[in-house]
């Protein structure tokens, strides 16, 4: 194609993606792809926690009983009261999200000031705010650099002992549930995924036919972690199930592989890859045997969600200086543009579970700041202050949780919660 064709073509498309009307395509079927089966091997041991603030229930309630760390309580049907009595009503202007010890004003500290907030990261959320994590620092005093997933389950605070692998791709993710969270750690020089089971109390250490994991992700309600690893000299994404004890190649092909986000159950994994020369977005489905083209070619992706059910996406992408955020629905086979611009760009992007909201960057220069999309009203519904970053969504939608500078109280994780929809 001539240049003077190609730059016809993409102010053409420029024109019509800045325009204000809601376009939509529609999504290429299900193809067959050839997911193979790793040897899985996952060694199991008790999960060692350090508690650094006791659940502060009674015994009868299912708190401490004697000395050693306390059994973590499961989220469901767990319910959280203000222990200060003395703060007031009046100055409350939103419920604190389960779990909390705070009453008054938000915002709250992601830990209630258990540990050095401004020492932590990369917050993440259960579906119903009960359970949550960050990767802190400053937690050891031989090695103050050394960074641990610090989890908090109702009023529980915990440090899980093995230290986070450092690296890009040295992250920790919560499931929806509460019940699990996946970690990249060093083992021997090399790295290694785990998967800790808080309910049961079992630290899964996650091996077999790859080498040097990293971007681990887990499974909504099922014992199931991926990643992308070396698989026979190649980048790869591999899926892992505890429960069937067996191991996938999801993928294997191109260069820059993610992996975003699974399934509620596990079976479909949605990953990040560059085939040709965009990033696209792809989902598999392992058991089946088939992949789905989510982007196409809709410009390089910079980010995406799948909802629990694996039937959704929304992501966003820029090409030929077009940005625009997406919704694909593979039920309906429908492709649709919720937001476009020719004069901002989208980052991170997240969907929750009524899948109504939607959070996503907006990206200005070096500026980057959060909104909340309302999809019925097609209008933001919330915008957590400019001064805070990573924004993390609670995936029932009520709570955000990102790294702020907030006046006098410094820096560190702050929790806001989402104003109800205007009557």
């Amino acid at each position: 194609m001539s240049t003077s064709r190609s730059f016809a073509v993409l102010t053409l498309l420029a024109a019509t993606l800045a325009a204000p009307a809601a376009r939509a395509d529609r999504l290429p079927g299900p193809e067959e792809f050839e997911v193979g089966e790793l040897p899985l091997r996952a060694e199991t041991e008790h999960v060692s926690l350090q508690t650094l603030r006791e659940p502060l229930l009674a015994p009868e309630e299912g708190g401490e009983t004697g000395a050693g760390a306390p059994e973590i309580e499961a989220a469901e049907g767990k319910q959280a009261t203000a222990v200060d009595e003395d703060a007031g009503s009046d100055d409350v202007t939103a419920a604190p999200p389960p779990g909390s010890m705070l009453s008054g004003l938000q915002p709250w500290s992601f830990f209630d000031g258990a540990v050095t907030e401004a020492a932590c990261r990369a917050p993440r959320w259960s579906a119903d705010g009960y359970a949550a994590l960050a990767i802190c620092a400053g937690l050891d005093r031989r090695n103050p650099r050394a960074q641990f997933v610090v989890v908090r389950v109702g009023r529980g605070i915990y440090r899980y002992s093995v230290p986070v692998a450092e690296g890009v791709n040295a992250e920790a993710d919560l499931s929806a549930d509460g019940q699990r969270f996946a970690v990249l750690v060093s083992e021997g020089g090399a790295h290694t995924v785990h998967l800790v089971d808080l309910a049961q109390r079992q630290d899964h250490r996650v091996a077999g036919g790859w080498r040097e994991p990293g971007n681990p992700v887990v499974a909504g309600s099922a014992p199931t972690v991926a990643f992308v690893a070396q698989v026979g000299g190649k980048e790869a994404v591999v899926v892992a199930s505890l429960e069937q004890d067996k191991a996938w190649r999801a993928w294997r092909e191109g260069r820059s592989l993610r992996v975003d986000r699974l399934s509620d159950d596990g079976r479909r994994v949605l990953l990040a890859a560059k085939t040709v020369d965009l990033l696209q977005s792809w989902l598999v489905d392992v058991e089946r045997g088939v992949r789905f083209g989510v982007s196409g070619q809709k410009g390089d992706v910079a980010s995406a969600d799948l909802h629990p059910s694996g039937e959704q996406v929304v992501f966003s992408s820029s090409v030929g200086g077009v940005c625009a955020v997406w919704w694909a629905d593979l039920s309906t086979r429908r492709r649709t543009d919720l937001l476009s611009s020719v004069e901002q760009c989208f980052g991170r992007v997240e969907l929750e579970s009524s899948r109504r909201l939607v959070l996503y960057e907006e990206v200005r220069g070096r500026a980057v700041t959060a909104h909340l999309w309302d999809r019925k009203k097609r209008a933001v519904r919330f915008s957590p202050p400019a001064r805070c970053q990573r924004i993390q969504m609670s995936g029932d939608g009520l709570y955000l949780a990102g790294r702020c500078s907030i006046d006098e109280r410094g820096a560190g994780l702050f929790v806001f919660a989402v104003p109800e929809e205007a009557k």
